[in-house]
């Protein structure tokens, strides 16, 4: 009897998992930060913030150098870096969908602290990340696909 329910118990947790990993409705970026010879910088600070709702989150290099942000709203996000002796530098424009992993790499410039690099422009469009292939589709594109038998009246005429 009880293992009878252990297996309900399991399949239905299998189940629910299932369906949760088919929802997904955040992204992540990923990256280093490095000097002008490529060496990593650690403890460097780095600031992620949505542009449209000026969420921020902060995070710091680990010793090779690399950041990650996970579970990120999709959206257009900004990215700046900051380390001692260096430039900051700031990449802005760089769009998240919902289930992808954008890479974005800072070199940091030697310098002073208060002189700011900006870097305008958008993410590579190649996920080198993941070898899976995702899209996002618009609403407006899926109402205009051009699907035989979409409407009624259609088929209708056809066939006489």
């Amino acid at each position: 009897m009880k293992k009878l329910q252990f297996c309900l118990l399991s399949l239905s947790l299998l189940v629910l998992s299932l369906g949760a990993m088919a929802q997904i409705q955040n992204g992540q970026f990923t990256g280093t930060v490095s000097d002008p010879s490529g060496a990593a910088i650690s403890n460097a600070k780095v600031t992620v913030t949505n542009v449209g709702t000026n969420l921020s989150v902060t995070t710091t290099t680990g010793p090779t150098g690399l950041y990650k942000f996970n579970e990120l709203p999709a959206g257009t996000y900004q990215i700046t870096a900051e380390a001692q002796g260096f430039k900051t530098t700031t990449n802005k424009g760089l769009v998240l969908n919902a289930g992808t992993i954008q890479r974005a790499d800072f070199g940091m410039q030697l310098g002073q602290t208060r002189e700011v690099i900006e870097v305008t422009g958008e993410a590579a469009a190649v996920n080198t990340e993941e070898s899976k292939l995702a899209n996002t589709v618009a609403s407006s594109q899926v109402a205009n696909v051009p699907l035989e038998g979409r409407h009624v009246n259609e088929r209708v005429q056809q066939a006489t």
